[in-house]
This record gives structure tokens, C-alpha cells and sequence, in this order.
């Protein structure tokens, strides 16, 4: 019988730890440190910020992959 894989959602993919990320509504570039619940359709992603080296949760719906 196959071993089932646990559902992890795509944005938990999308913005998995040590991805560049950018803020949808500012020029902010960062860097994803955690997710907190990788099976929720849209997580809050642990972010931390390159301008003044904070930290915040943010929704991913905010953050777009910075190329």
C-alpha cells in the first residue's frame, strides 16, 4: 500500500524558509523564516525584513517571491 504524504498548500511551498519575499504594498524585500500552519490555503509566513532586520508575521496573500 503507497504511504500518504501530508497536505502541505501551495503557498507553504511558494514561500518555504530561506525564500525572498517582497511586500505587495511597499518596495520591502525579506527573507521567510517559518510558516506557521503549512496546511491553511493562506499561512501567516515569519518574515524578516532587510531594511531594519525586524521580524513579522504577514499573511502570504501580501507577499509576492522576489526574483
Amino acid at each position: 500500500m503507497p504511504e500518504l504524504q501530508p497536505y502541505i498548500s501551495t503557498a507553504a511551498k511558494q514561500f518555504s524558509p530561506g525564500n525572498f519575499v517582497t511586500e505587495g504594498t511597499t518596495d520591502k524585500v525579506g527573507v521567510t523564516r517559518a510558516i506557521h500552519d503549512v496546511q491553511e490555503a493562506n499561512p501567516l509566513v515569519l518574515v524578516k525584513w532587510m531594511s531594519d532586520l525586524s521580524e513579522e508575521w504577514i499573511r502570504s496573500e501580501y507577499l509576492y517571491l522576489a526574483s
